[in-house]
């Protein structure tokens, strides 16, 4: 089997598995629960929330588990809904957001909110410029991502947080790096982000746990209620096992961080040149220069993606024609409209995703592959 749809889930490290279920064996204790084992359990939850809060230099109470990077984007988004009109009711977000930004976008509309997306180039990336340029006195939240998770665009987010709040220093601004965590390097406060949406699986961490970072002294209102865990911001017993298999895999990711990303660079670069050579005309690259490198976004001329995505999958060889969110869906991706690529590349577009145990056989096994198979559900 070659895997290359790490964009979508990452396979876990051994030492986090091990972790997980060391955790989840000894102990399982409820981490609210005022007994010892209890007290035990909220001990471990400390220590890897302090963990997390290290690597991305934050302050650990300004950290919320969640059950993923779909619940923390809507926390982040649907959160600030309930608070007075004096924040303003505009919103801002750029068009190629994923569904989980999107969708409770349109639900706030439903209620009253104006939501405006901005335009991107056609490399994928808002320009900062433009985007202040949007920016109201009455806009409550500008929500853009760090790594766009189909094209592996990269946002100057720094750059557009500092225009945006120059024109409205009480502007709240979300960032998603779902993407970016352990792959680049992702600093809440460098930035100036009021939130930041993070998820374990993406970085060979286990499913179902992801984090919000909330700047401390911003207001959001929980969208789960109940036993008011998580300071109140997250109602609902700690996934303990998760959050401690979180800790390890943040770990483990920064430690090969550099050497991960400058490795996996030559991978993306190498099947791009060679998949350009020996087919030509017939592929548009989408990723734009300066990418991420774990993501290579690739437009086939003349064929359905989902007909060339099957061909691969009957050899062992997975990829995706999009987010892992959508592309089940009977519709052409929102991003690859958004990038304004002619509408005949549209239907053929195949993201390579990577990760640092990806190998050059592996790459060159799937170059290979598609060389061979393209040519022939083309001509039919």
């Amino acid at each position: 089997m070659i895997y290359l749809d790490n964009a979508a889930t990452t396979c876990p490290f051994p030492e986090v598995l091990d972790r997980v279920r060391d955790v989840a064996e000894n102990c399982y204790a409820n981490p609210h629960a005022l007994h010892a084992f209890g007290v035990s359990a909220e001990h471990l939850a400390s220590e890897a929330r302090k963990t997390l809060a290290d690597c991305l230099k934050v302050h650990p109470s300004e950290l919320v588990f969640t059950s993923g990077g779909t619940e923390a984007n809507n926390l982040a988004i649907l959160g600030l809904a309930m608070f007075p009109e004096r924040l303003g009711r505009h919103l801002l977000a750029s068009a190629i957001e994923h569904p989980s930004v999107l969708e409770p976008m349109n639900r706030l509309a439903k209620l009253g909110f104006e939501v405006e997306l901005l335009t991107v180039g056609q490399d994928g990336v808002p320009d900062p410029m433009e985007t202040a340029a949007r920016v109201r006195p009455d806009t409550r939240l500008l929500s853009i991502m760090h790594v766009n998770n189909e094209s592996g665009a990269i946002f100057p987010v720094a750059e557009m947080i500092r225009l945006a709040k120059k024109v409205n220093p009480n502007l709240l601004v979300h960032v998603d790096a779902v993407q970016s965590l352990g792959k680049l390097p992702v600093l809440p406060k460098s930035w100036g982000a009021d939130f930041v949406s993070f998820s374990a699986h993406k970085l060979h961490g286990p499913r179902g746990v992801g984090a919000l970072y909330i700047r401390k002294g911003t207001l959001l209102d929980p969208i789960l209620l109940g036993g008011g865990q998580e300071g109140g911001m997250r109602s609902g017993t700690l996934n303990l096992p998760g959050i401690c298999g979180f800790a390890t895999a943040i770990l483990l990711a920064g430690e090969c961080q550099l050497k991960n990303g400058k490795r996996v660079a030559g991978l993306k670069m190498n099947l791009m040149n060679q998949l350009t050579k020996k087919l030509q005309e017939s592929v548009l690259i989408l990723s734009p220069e300066g990418s991420s490198p774990y993501i290579l976004q690739v437009a086939f001329e003349k064929v359905k993606a989902e007909v060339l995505l099957h061909h691969l999958a009957d050899q062992g060889i997975f990829v995706s024609s999009g987010s892992a969110c959508s592309s089940r869906r009977d519709t052409r991706s929102h991003v690859v409209k958004a990038m304004r690529i002619p509408e005949k590349w549209q239907g053929g577009v195949i993201r390579f995703s990577f990760s640092g145990s990806t190998t050059e056989n592996e790459v060159e096994s799937a170059l290979e592959a598609v060389v061979a198979i393209y040519p022939g559900i083309r001509s039919r």
